[in-house]
């Protein structure tokens, strides 16, 4: 999942889709762990 994510981080549609199936699945853990992630590559940039 990480992997993958990160793979991803320059398709923003890429992105926001697997941040929808993360947050289908465990919503309140996994839209968490989306916004961390979100934050360091706002930060990277």
């Amino acid at each position: 999942m990480i992997l993958f994510f990160g793979l991803n981080i320059n398709k923003s549609y890429n992105v926001n889709y697997h941040i929808n199936l993360c947050l289908k699945e465990e919503q309140s853990i996994a839209f968490l762990y989306q916004i961390l992630l979100l934050l360091k590559i706002f930060i990277l940039l």
